[in-house]
């Protein structure tokens, strides 16, 4: 009996033993697109994008919530941003053999609130590398084009975040109609600058003659820049959205610019009095003007590929002080936010590569 209870006992023990099941372990599951056994193709972030359950809202803080940091929490910052950047691996993914440089540098050019935004932007990406590629795409096809192409239709890539769609919401609700290009705002430009480039000084042909032909003197068909471009403005109304995204997108990398909207686009500021070889070689990044700490004084940069012409008659240590014409001092002069906001992304365009991988398709 005392045997018989013995076993009934470990029996028992062994059953209430088993009556808890040990957790089966969790198979890790794959962080990048290394893990897939197939190579990607360009398109297959579209499809991995289609296929993925929603994201929950991401705690990533909206530009009005980032505050710019000091210099030692920034520095912080951005080698956490850095560091993630690094991890990123090539996939096939449009551009993105260029991201890299060209996060690292935004990072170095954007200015104070645009920096620390896209820092925490790509911080708050986690171990996910395609939404780390639309934090990329997002800048270069919503700004860095937008500032550049010539075309008005093109592929936007939104921001990944959605604390960002109530921001192109509100953006989206206040676009005006299309506007049209003004011969006034023009005029208006040209009395200001005094019928001359503000960077060579050069003069119309029929104002050449005037004065004499005066040897020397550069003279050309000179043009009213639009220093934001018109094309945000002068919009098809089938690209209201996407017209939407790249002002949301230009007001999360330039926080000081937000004074100009798309109704705004002819206003004064926005203008500047080019020579028309100049005109085209500012609007593709090859020339710029550097603001200084001296109001509405600039240093001429001049950048690889320059037309040689223009890079021959502009002095390498150049530099402008832009000054109303005299009967026009109530005109304001350009933008110094709008020129900076043009100055910034000739910078990353050529530290990124882009203007190097331009060039090569290009020629």
């Amino acid at each position: 009996m005392e045997t018989r209870s013995k076993r009934k006992r470990t029996d028992s023990a062994r059953q209430g033993h088993s009556a808890t099941p040990r957790p089966n372990p969790t198979p890790p599951l794959p962080t990048d697109a290394s893990t897939d056994s197939r190579s990607p193709s360009p398109n297959d972030h579209k499809r991995r994008r289609s296929n993925r359950p929603p994201r929950p809202p991401s705690t990533v803080p909206s530009i009005s919530s980032v505050e710019p940091a000091s210099q030692n929490t920034w520095q912080n910052r951005k080698n956490l941003a850095e560091a993630r950047i690094d991890e990123y691996k090539v996939a096939g993914r449009p551009k993105d053999d260029l991201l890299a440089k060209t996060l690292k540098a935004i990072l170095d050019y954007l200015p104070e609130g645009g920096r620390d935004q896209l820092a925490s932007d790509i911080i708050g990406v986690g171990d996910d590398d395609p939404i780390l590629w639309e934090v990329f795409d997002n800048f270069r096809t919503g700004v860095l084009e937008a500032f550049k192409s010539t075309t008005k239709t093109f592929s936007v890539t939104p921001s990944p975040h959605h604390n960002r769609r109530a921001s192109i919401d509100k953006v989206a609700a206040k676009l005006p109609d299309p506007q049209v290009r003004s011969q006034e705002w023009a005029n208006a430009c040209l009395n200001r600058d005094n019928h001359r480039c503000v960077i060579t000084g050069a003069v119309t042909e029929s104002e050449w003659i005037e004065q004499g032909e005066v040897g020397g003197q550069l003279w050309g068909k000179l043009e009213v820049h639009h220093i934001i471009p018109f094309s945000l403005g002068g919009f098809d109304k089938k690209d209201h959205h996407d017209i939407a995204v790249k002002w949301a997108s230009i007001y999360n990398a330039f926080p000081a610019i937000k004074k100009m909207q798309a109704s705004k686009i002819n206003m004064i500021e926005n203008g500047i009095t080019l020579l028309s070889q100049i005109h085209s070689q500012f609007q593709a990044f090859k020339i710029a003007l550097q603001p200084t700490e001296t109001a509405n004084f600039y240093k001429v940069k001049k950048y690889k590929s320059l037309d040689p012409f223009i890079f021959r008659v502009i002095p390498d240590d150049a530099s402008v002080t832009l000054r109303q014409s005299t009967g026009h001092e109530n005109k304001s002069l350009p933008n110094r936010d709008f020129l900076d906001t043009h100055f910034r992304l000739c910078e990353i365009w050529h530290a990124s590569g882009m203007a190097e991988e331009h060039d090569r398709h290009l020629y």
